[in-house]
């Protein structure tokens, strides 16, 4: 009788184990994705306390970056007056000032020739 029940229950389990036999591609990639969640909730785990102890740190230093911003604000004002500096193909660093006027555009605008270096 117990063999009997131990075949039944095989038999009636086979077809899920014979579905898993059959994709290995899947149940890999079924692993793969489970352990790759369990790395990101570890990892996450273990940097919140860091994350928290880093905005802290902002709210201590704003103060500090305040008066350091009124100190040398007149010396940072004026790197709004250039454009991102140009990296040339022959490695020529350019670096251009904003025109504080628009230039004209469509047919008022005038013909700029390009400069050789």
């Amino acid at each position: 009788m117990k063999h009997l029940i131990l075949i039944a229950a095989l038999s009636c389990a086979s077809p899920a184990i014979a579905q898993d036999v059959d994709d290995p591609m899947q149940e890999g990639l079924d692993r793969l994705g489970e352990g790759s969640r369990l790395l990101m909730e570890g990892l996450m785990g273990e940097l919140a306390p860091l994350l928290d102890d880093v905005g802290e740190l902002g709210a201590q230093m704003a103060p500090f970056v305040e008066d350091l911003r009124e100190h040398f604000g007149d010396a940072f004002e004026g790197l709004n007056a250039y454009h991102p500096p140009e990296i040339l193909p022959n490695g020529d660093i350019i670096l251009r000032k904003k025109q504080k006027t628009p230039q004209p555009e469509g047919d008022e605008a005038p013909i700029e020739a390009p400069i050789e270096l």
